[in-house]
C-alpha cells in the first residue's frame, strides 16, 4: 500500500492520508469469516479514495487482486441502514461486513455487468467516517523517506 499511496501522492497531489488496519466479521460468497485488511483513505473532491490491502480472509479485494492485479475494483455509496441489505432486481449481494455493532457494508455482485463492484455503506455512519478521516489524516511520508 505504501508504494501505491506514493504513486497517488506524486502523480495526483493526494498528499494527506488516513491509514488503519481493520478486523471485521464478513460473509463472502456464503462463507462467514474474520477479515483483516489495511485501508488508506484520502479526500478527493467531495468524495474519498479508498485503497484496500487484504491481509487475511477472502473478499472482493482479494479476488480482484488475484485475478487482475492492482486497480479500481469498487465504487461505494452511502445507503440507509433499512435499505442496506435489501435485494435489488439486477444484482445479488455477495459480500457483507459487520463491525462490533451491526451490518455496515454490502457489495453487489456487479463485476461482470459493470466492470466493478458496487458497495453500499451504512449512511448513518457517514459522519463517523468523515470525522475519523478528518482527525487522522496526515501528510504522507513514505517509509523510505
Amino acid at each position: 500500500m505504501d508504494r501505491t499511496i506514493e504513486r497517488y501522492r506524486s502523480m495526483l497531489g493526494m498528499t494527506d492520508w488516513a491509514v488503519r488496519t481493520n478486523t471485521v466479521e464478513a460473509e463472502y460468497r456464503g462463507r462467514r469469516q474474520t477479515l483483516v485488511s489495511r485501508g488508506g483513505f484520502s479526500r478527493w473532491g467531495d468524495g474519498y479514495l479508498e485503497l484496500v490491502q487484504p491481509i487475511q480472509g477472502d473478499s472482493p479485494a482479494t479476488e480482484f487482486l488475484r485475478e487482475r492485479g492492482e486497480g479500481a475494483y469498487h465504487v461505494g455509496y452511502f445507503r440507509p441502514q433499512d435499505e442496506l441489505d435489501a435485494p435489488l432486481p439486477g444484482a445479488d449481494i455477495h459480500f457483507r461486513v459487520w463491525d462490533e455493532r451491526d451490518l455496515v457494508a454490502v457489495y453487489l455482485d456487479t463485476f461482470e455487468a459493470l466492470g466493478l463492484y458496487v458497495e453500499f455503506v451504512r449512511a448513518e455512519r457517514a459522519g463517523e467516517f468523515a470525522a475519523w478521516v478528518a482527525e487522522t489524516t496526515r501528510p504522507w511520508t513514505s517509509p523510505t523517506d
